[in-house]
């Protein structure tokens, strides 16, 4: 079976191959229905974990610990991140894993999917296109451990552009790049792509992300004013911000244009509260300032194109992610952008129907990952007296896929410390100096002995590093290689009498 799959922040939803058809799995709930898809939610209480809708069975008690948004602790995760549920910890790895061998064990029985026992589960997964070489690491290797056979992993607006193509069809000169603009507003994240399409190539050639913003943030304004209307001026427990913002989405979601006010009953928060009312344009007026934020982000990605092209050379702007049908939202970007704007009738699973249309033999769909950061590694200039970064991997290179061999960087140099030490970041962009300018990540630090009499020595940190006239005696080479599961290995060597180490290079923590 081959399936495509969004781990989304609120929802995961699941596509399927069926004879050329790319239906979207649906999950039994506790209640006994159906619907298209698999809570992204994670709880704690007392001993035990629960996830996605085993977290009714948690009983939904003040004692319960939620972890609402678990796709959102891949933004800040490094190589030792514990994620805290009450006082205990888990590793992010291992916390993913389970969520998804519990999504795993729900297709085969919970779902309307037709699965024999132990069929293999081939499976197409979506990130974010900003996502950096350690959480696609994390992403696939939980998959991988829960039992999912991971075929490929797609960022999610080339995904996204894959369903459109697919139901819109090619350009008739197909001999022409088509530019299409994504606008993917999900529950966590907004993501703006511009992708250029050829024949059936698809390639993210602009992108920028705005996280830790999404259309939870519009169930929090919701909130806030029904808890102001109300009188309600207090700090809510975890229990209870769970259950008033999951109202607040379904009220979110049942907005149609010809709304006019919404009633948010509060009673669950306090049962001497019964409901207030909230006028449709009052809420919109609020989230204007938000929808203007993403349109500037769109802008940007127009900014970056090849040089000659502009929004003149942009077909259409495809408005996907589930939290895009807010009336506001293309109602907003149709005043700016008029006939452009083409909505997904899919909102919420066109990024996995375009994984499982990606990932179906019977396709001819190709496409391009594209680095969306800098990798580099800090050095001394000038005798020590300056630091600068040196880019090892460029933003924009195509990043390998399987048929591909992996990116290789090289640098050779003379050193002259005792011990190389090596400190790595990734930057979003670069000044007119060359030198990072945007959002920096720290990555490992390493310590190489290029004295022979300290390689006997596992850590180095702590040993002083200084000025070392032998040191010149070597010759360091540092060999880079990308892979296509997205991890960055070094190799150092001392081509002097060839000690070398390596390393597999992740965000720290």
């Amino acid at each position: 079976m081959h399936l495509g799959i969004d781990f989304g922040t609120t929802r995961t939803v699941v596509a399927a191959v069926d004879r050329g058809n790319y239906p979207v799995v649906n999950f039994q709930a506790k209640n006994g229905d159906f619907q298209p898809w698999f809570p992204t939610l994670i709880a704690k209480k007392e001993e035990r974990c629960f996830y996605g809708f085993d977290v009714q069975e948690a009983g939904l008690g003040d004692d319960v610990n939620f972890l609402r948004s678990p796709k959102r602790m891949l933004t800040d995760v490094g190589k030792n991140s514990l994620i805290f549920l009450e006082e205990q910890s888990i590793s992010a790895l291992d916390l993913l894993t389970e969520f998804f061998k519990n999504l795993y064990q729900a297709l085969y029985h919970k779902s309307s999917l037709k699965l024999s026992e132990g069929e293999t589960l081939e499976t197409f997964v979506s990130v974010p296109a900003n996502y950096n070489s350690h959480q696609r690491f994390i992403t696939i290797e939980a998959f991988q451990r829960a039992g999912f056979n991971v075929t490929g992993l797609l960022n999610e607006p080339t995904a996204a552009g894959i369903e459109y193509t697919y139901r819109y069809g090619l350009k008739k000169d197909s001999r022409t790049k088509d530019y299409l603009v994504i606008y993917d507003l999900g529950s966590g994240m907004f993501d703006a792509s511009v992708i250029a399409i050829k024949n059936h190539q698809h390639e993210v050639v602009a992108n920028e992300v705005i996280s830790y913003f999404g259309g939870d943030d519009f169930d929090q304004i919701l909130l806030s004013m029904a808890l102001e209307k109300s009188g309600e001026d207090r700090q809510l427990s975890d229990l209870e911000s769970y259950l008033m913002l999951k109202e607040s989405r379904l009220l979110k979601e049942s907005l149609h244009p010809n709304t006019r006010k919404i009633r948010f009953d509060l009673r669950k928060l306090n049962k001497g509260l019964e409901h207030v009312e909230i006028t449709v344009k009052e809420f919109y007026e609020h989230c204007i300032p938000l929808v203007e934020m993403t349109m500037k982000a769109m802008e940007m990605t127009i900014e970056d194109l090849p040089e000659g092209k502009s929004w003149k050379d942009v077909s259409s702007i495809y408005v996907v992610g589930g939290s895009s049908p807010l009336p506001i939202i293309p109602r907003y970007l149709r005043t700016h952008y008029r006939n452009m704007i083409k909505k997904s009738p899919y909102p919420f699973a066109s990024t996995a129907i375009g994984l499982a249309i990606g990932c179906d033999p019977e396709q001819a769909f190709k496409f391009k990952e594209i680095k969306s950061n800098y990798f580099g590694v800090w050095r001394e200039a000038e005798s020590g007296r300056k630091i600068i970064f040196d880019p090892v991997f460029s933003k924009g290179i195509t990043v390998p896929d399987k048929t591909m061999k992996p990116l290789i960087s090289l640098r050779r140099y003379h050193p002259v410390h005792n011990i190389a030490h090596f400190r790595y970041l990734e930057g979003s962009s670069l000044g007119v100096d060359g030198q990072p300018s945007g959002d920096m990540t720290p990555w490992d630090e390493i310590f190489f002995p290029v004295d022979p009499g300290l390689r006997s020595l596992d850590n180095l940190r702590g040993i002083e590093i200084k000025r070392s006239a032998e040191a010149g005696e070597h010759e360091i080479e540092e060999r880079y290689i990308y892979d296509s599961k997205g991890v960055i290995e070094v190799t150092l060597a001392d081509l002097k009498d060839g000690y070398e180490r390596t390393y597999q290079l992740r965000r720290s923590a």
